[in-house]
């Protein structure tokens, strides 16, 4: 839509743009978001723990970690947030092909800038600065899940359909819950296994630099990882492959929230 309209139609159309939302729904479930929100907290710097303290009033960076999620349900205008549709077979993003501004939002990469130039803005409204930082916990896991930055004509891979030991799923719902909850640890336990992965994090780079790694490094592997039958069950086989993938991509979540925001409340 390009124009205003009379209250009514206003009212409908919202309503119609709501029902055609994207589908790139909840990467990561909570508990995996709480997980990388954990990894996160434990690498804050004193300054930037004190910071997070006072703006959330004492509630940890994971307890609030999916509030983007429950606030995008009322706000269509904050969907496109979540994710960013870079072409399967696309080497790098790009803003003009990637993120153009919708009625629905732009683009995660460039919501994790404004977000951040928020938080960073002492001149802002407290209230203001807390939904920044909580939306930025939530996105900087966003950005490191791989069905939440690819386009392969399939809606973030809800319309690719997948056999997981025996449950009919999507490939969007595999890597938002499946791979994650197969496992059957809690939350906790997912936060130690991180912890001890022998895996070396950057913890700098943007968000564009975060988008076109997951892409390389997750998102291919995820369609690859498929095959070219798409019949059968490929759980054993797929987890095998992916889990490897998933542990990597939350971990680095967790070390670059706790890069960014250490950055952010860096003490003056």
């Amino acid at each position: 839509m390009t124009r205003r309209h009379a209250c009514s139609s206003a009212v409908l159309s919202m309503a119609l743009l709501v029902l055609a939302l994207p589908q790139h729904t909840g990467a990561w479930g909570r508990g995996a978001h709480q997980v990388i929100a954990n990894v996160a907290q434990a690498r804050l710097s004193p300054a930037a723990r004190r910071e997070v303290t006072a703006l959330l009033k004492s509630a940890t960076l994971a307890s609030v970690a999916s509030d983007a999620d429950a606030w995008r349900n009322n706000h269509p205008e904050t969907a496109r947030w979540h994710f960013v549709n870079i072409p399967l077979d696309a080497g790098h993003f790009e803003y003009v092909r990637d993120c153009q501004p919708t009625l629905q939002g732009d683009c995660i990469a460039a919501a994790i800038g404004r977000l951040a130039e928020v938080l960073r803005d002492r001149g802002r409204p407290e209230a203001e600065r807390a939904q920044a930082l909580t939306f930025l916990v939530h996105f900087v896991g966003d950005i490191h899940s791989p069905v939440h930055v690819v386009d392969n004509n399939d809606r973030g891979g809800n319309d690719t359909e997948v056999v997981f030991f025996g449950r009919e799923t999507n490939l969007h719902r595999l890597w938002d819950t499946g791979l994650f909850e197969q496992s059957g640890l809690t939350v906790t336990a997912w936060t130690r296994r991180l912890e001890r992965l022998p895996v070396t994090v950057n913890a700098g780079g943007t968000p564009e630099d975060w988008a076109e790694e997951t892409h390389r490094d997750a998102a291919r592997p995820a369609y690859a990882l498929l095959g070219t039958g798409r019949g059968g069950d490929i759980g054993r086989r797929y987890l095998d492959a992916a889990r490897p993938i998933l542990e990597r991509q939350m971990l680095r979540a967790g070390v670059r929230l706790a890069g960014l925001l250490n950055g952010i409340f860096r003490a003056r």
